[in-house]
Parts: structure tokens; C-alpha cells; sequence
């Protein structure tokens, strides 16, 4: 009869096997595990002896399998989730995107210039033969004054010749506590040495030196008490004007007392009715000056800036399309006090701003 003494002897000798063995040794019998335990037992009954069988066991360390498993993940994921290669990788991604897309703006960008020449060169040539037909009509006999004007219609998208000229009106600041001369007209004579002028191109567009510029003319009142009396940085608007019929639309703004010995004179872009139909950004060179009006002695030259370039200056929220009124000041035309305080510049306490745009 089996007793539970053989049993415990078994499970004995089970348990002699070295923890360090990991499926290494070898079984004294070509038995299977079931097959061995069924023969031990027949040979116990029978014999009533006490047997010794060995049978091989696997015994696996946890800590021994875990290292093993974080190797061989270390060196699967390896280059994978590496953060130093992979923040490298996305940098060299940012680079060459970067150099892609500073080609495409340099394709776009010469792509537009070569397009905005081409439409310059055909109202060139449309306006040439404008000028022949009108020049073969005056010599059949046909009108002799105003035909390029009558030809040629203005419109949304380009500039075109205003029959005559049109005077801006002056702005007037409500808040200044000085006399203002609000019936100033240049037919009056009124505006000094530079009348004529103003009366013959104040907001017309016209031949200017061999180009075709538009003229706005800002007579500012009240010098002497803007330039010893406002806070710095108080400045004065001009009206709006549009620089040519269908066009776009821009004002001026005045600083007397920018700082406490300079003036300054802003240009900038507002909101017009045509706004919809024009090319965005706006791109026509400009210039500000002030106007010498000293007439007896004839030597005073006007004080004049540079022709501005808009795509050189500031950033594309001065030249862009107007979303609601003004946009922000760009270029500036400054001068010290002690210049525009003299007789050269100042006639009848007023001051004579021009600003010229290059339609060609």
C-alpha cells in the first residue's frame, strides 16, 4: 500500500535541483515526466523499497529574465526613441522645409514683379497710342485741347489723367484754442509765392519731370502756436484723398512737437471705396516735402525726403488692404525747429506740405 512517506520522499528530491540550472540538465531517463512518476511508484509498491529518481526540472530567476527582456527591448528600440536623434531629425525637417519655402516666396516674388512690369509696359503703350490718335485728330482738325483726357477712361485698376485740378480741403483741428482761416482758397491768392502751383496740381495726376505723378497739397495753419504750445506727440490729420480716380486712398498726419526741437510728417493708407478692386500691398513710391515760400529772396529750397519705397519700409500692416479705417503710419519726413521757424518755410503763420506718388 502507498503511504504519504513516498510521496514526501518524491517531492524531496524534486526540490534538490540547483535554483541556477535553467533547463541545463540532463534527465537520466528518456521517460516523459508522467511516465517516470507512474514507474516510481509501481517499483514502491512492489518492492517497498525507497527510490532516488532524479527527474529534470527548469527553474527561471524572475530577476535574470526581467534584465534579459530590458536588453533586448534597449537594443530593439534603440535610434527609435532616442530624444537627441529625434529632436535632431525634426530640426534637419525644419531646415529643409525652410529652404523650400524661401525658394517658392523668391519664385512667387519675381513672378509678381515680372507681371506688375508687363502691366506697366502695356498701359505705357496703350497711353502712347492714346496719344497718337489724339495727336492725328488735332491735325484733321479735331480738338485741339483735353482729347487724352476725353479718351481715356479712368478705372478701378489703374491710375488715369483728372480733367482739372481738384484742391483737397484743409483740415481743421476743433480743439485748437487759435484763429483758423477757414476761407483759405488758391483762387483768392491766398496760399503765398506757391498758389499757382497748388492751383494748377493739388489732387490731379500729372507729368512731373518725364513721369506720371499724382500731387496732394496740405496748407497747416497756425505754425507758431503748434510748434511753441502742443504736447509732444499731439499730431493733426489731413483730409483724405484718393491718388487718383478709382484709386487708393491715403492721408497725411503732422507732429509738430515730435520731440521738443523736431517736426515730423507721416504718410499712411485708409480705408476707400475701392478698395476691393486694387492690388494689395500697396507698392508706388512716394515723396514729402515742405515747400519754400520765401518769394523775395527765391534761394530757399524745399525740405524734402527721400522717395520712399513701401516694399523696403516698415511691415506689410502699413501697406496692406485698410480693414477698418486708418492703417498705422509708415514713413516720415523730420526737420528741426529752428529750420521750418524761418521766413523760408512759414508765410502767413502756415506751412505748405506736398506729397508726390509715382504712378510710373
Amino acid at each position: 500500500m502507498f503511504s504519504w512517506k513516498v510521496l514526501v520522499i518524491i517531492l524531496t528530491a524534486v526540490s534538490t535541483v540547483p535554483p541556477e540550472a535553467l533547463c541545463q540538465q540532463t534527465p537520466r531517463s528518456t521517460l516523459s515526466f508522467e511516465d517516470t512518476i507512474d514507474e516510481f511508484l509501481r517499483q514502491a509498491q512492489d518492492n517497498g523499497d525507497a527510490t532516488d529518481v532524479q527527474v529534470s526540472t527548469c527553474k527561471i530567476s524572475s530577476q535574470q529574465l526581467v534584465a534579459t527582456a530590458q536588453a533586448t527591448a534597449a537594443r530593439v528600440l534603440k535610434g527609435v526613441c532616442n530624444p537627441s536623434e529625434i529632436e535632431d531629425r525634426f530640426h534637419n525637417m525644419e531646415v529643409q522645409l525652410g529652404d523650400q519655402l524661401n525658394v517658392i516666396k523668391a519664385m512667387l516674388l519675381s513672378l509678381e514683379e515680372k507681371i506688375v512690369d508687363q502691366d506697366q509696359e502695356l498701359k505705357r503703350q496703350y497711353r502712347r497710342l492714346l496719344g497718337s490718335m489724339s495727336g492725328g485728330k488735332q491735325k484733321s482738325g479735331g480738338s485741339t485741347s483735353g482729347s487724352l483726357v476725353a479718351t481715356e477712361q479712368p478705372t478701378y485698376s489703374s491710375p488715369a489723367y483728372t480733367s482739372a485740378p481738384q484742391r483737397a480741403d484743409e483740415v481743421i483741428d476743433e480743439d485748437e484754442n487759435v484763429p483758423q482761416d477757414s476761407n483759405v482758397n488758391a483762387k483768392s491768392g491766398q496760399f503765398g509765392p506757391r498758389s499757382d502751383e497748388i492751383t494748377r496740381y493739388n489732387s490731379t495726376v500729372h507729368i512731373e519731370s518725364g513721369r506720371r505723378v499724382f500731387s496732394y497739397y496740405w496748407i497747416v495753419t497756425g505754425m507758431s502756436y503748434k510748434l511753441n504750445n502742443w504736447n509732444q506727440k499731439r499730431s493733426l490729420r489731413s483730409n483724405s484723398f484718393y491718388i487718383y480716380p478709382g484709386g487708393y486712398r491715403m492721408y497725411m498726419k503732422i507732429i509738430p512737437r515730435y520731440t521738443s526741437t523736431a517736426t515730423y510728417i507721416h504718410v499712411g493708407l485708409t480705408k476707400g471705396e475701392f478698395d476691393d478692386s486694387l492690388r494689395w500691398p500697396f507698392t508706388y513710391l512716394m515723396r514729402a516735402q515742405v515747400l519754400a515760400q520765401d518769394d523775395a529772396a527765391n534761394q530757399a529750397t524745399d525740405l524734402r525726403s527721400r522717395i520712399w519705397n513701401p516694399r523696403e519700409l516698415c511691415s506689410g500692416s502699413n501697406w496692406r488692404k485698410p480693414l477698418s479705417g486708418d492703417n498705422p503710419e509708415c514713413v516720415g519726413l523730420g526737420f528741426p525747429h529752428d529750420v521750418i521757424k524761418t521766413s523760408d518755410y512759414i508765410w502767413n503763420d502756415r506751412i505748405i506740405v506736398k506729397l508726390t506718388v509715382y504712378l510710373d
